[in-house]
């Protein structure tokens, strides 16, 4: 009574692995979408790094912007500073004192 359930189980067993095994000729077809789903793998990695570098490009462009406009403050600072003193001057020189 053992033999006949366990034969039919190891049937089935045996059986389902056996499916999941490729046939050594694969129909055109499916060579097809394997190389479709191939194809998109790929575009999907070139993507992603073409994704990925226009991030750092990015980052590149905002660091330098901000260095930039420090540079474009600190000119105006100076200039503003050189206004004041050239002011004061022209005050002085007409007899106001500061």
């Amino acid at each position: 009574m053992l033999r006949p359930a366990v034969l039919a189980l190891s049937l089935l067993l045996f059986s389902s692995s056996a499916l999941g095994q490729a046939t050594p000729t694969e129909s055109p077809t499916l060579q097809a979408v394997l190389a479709e789903i191939r194809q998109l793998r790929q575009d999907l990695q070139t993507s992603a790094i073409a994704a990925r570098r226009a991030r750092i490009l990015i980052y590149r462009l905002h660091v330098q912007e901000a260095a930039a406009a420090r540079g474009w403050m600190k000119r105006n600072r100076q200039s503003s500073s050189f206004e004041l003193e050239g002011n004061i001057k022209s005050l002085r020189s007409i007899g106001m004192k500061t």
